[in-house]
């Protein structure tokens, strides 16, 4: 066994669920996974299917896979596939993102569930790494031996749908983020709605008060006036 990732049993040769998960965060030690400070190289060179890992200090919000420390070439490229998603939807227990190794025929191709305790949310703490082999999308490894060189023709356009894929792949992912900022300046334009609206209705306020100290100055005249005409008939009738 790999002295970096740890081996399941084979009835676990699968994703987990929610309880699973945290049962593995939760106990970690007690099954014996490894805890690293940061992606252990193997995972670039020979991904391991079936195996977990520990980071430690790490969030799923700024988690990557940085160069090399010897700056050599991976042979297995990682990528985050989606945003942040609670397992089970229902009562969530842990949140996890999905990686995938970069499409190529002549390598297996590999998934990674990088979970979470669902409470932790962005803050840094432990998380757990689960590598999965998952079968290429076009045809098994086996068949494409044993099948007849390729023509140059073929090749080309192997390759020309390979790079689409990628092309796409990150497109997509370009398109999850500008929904996301379109979604942020949303919420700021309601709160700017919000505001604008607080200031109008305050004005309103304003002028509602002024036409009523108005009407209360109108009437404290006419009591005036009143009082006056008063006076005025008093005096003449002491004058008579």
């Amino acid at each position: 066994m790999d002295s970096t990732q740890c081996e399941l049993q084979p009835h676990q040769y699968r994703w987990l669920n929610g309880n699973e998960y945290e049962d593995l965060l939760m106990n970690g030690r007690d099954h014996q996974i490894p805890m690293f400070d940061e992606h252990p190289e193997d995972i670039y060179y020979e991904p391991k299917n079936g195996y977990l890992y520990f980071l430690r200090k790490a969030s799923l919000r700024n988690l990557g896979f940085p160069r090399l420390k010897d700056n050599s070439k991976k042979v297995f490229k990682w990528k985050k596939m989606n945003f942040q998603t609670p397992l089970p939807k229902h009562c969530p227990k842990v949140s996890y993102i999905v990686c995938s190794t970069t499409t190529c025929l002549d390598v297996p191709h590999y998934r990674m569930h990088i979970v979470q305790l669902f409470n932790q949310r962005d803050e840094e703490g432990v998380l757990l790494c689960h590598v999965l082999q998952i079968c290429n999308r076009l045809t098994p490894i086996q068949q494409i031996k044993d099948q007849s060189p390729v023509s140059f023709e073929e090749y080309e356009e192997i390759r020309n749908c390979k790079k689409r894929l990628s092309d796409c792949m990150e497109r997509s992912m370009d398109i999850m983020l500008e929904v996301q900022d379109l979604q942020m300046r949303t919420a700021l334009l309601d709160d700017d709605t919000n505001y604008i609206q607080q200031k109008l209705q305050s004005k309103e306020q304003r002028l509602e008060n002024m036409k009523l100290y108005g009407d209360m100055l109108q009437k404290y005249e006419r009591y005036i006036n009143a009082v006056m005409e008063g006076y005025e008939v008093i005096r003449r009738y002491d004058d008579l």
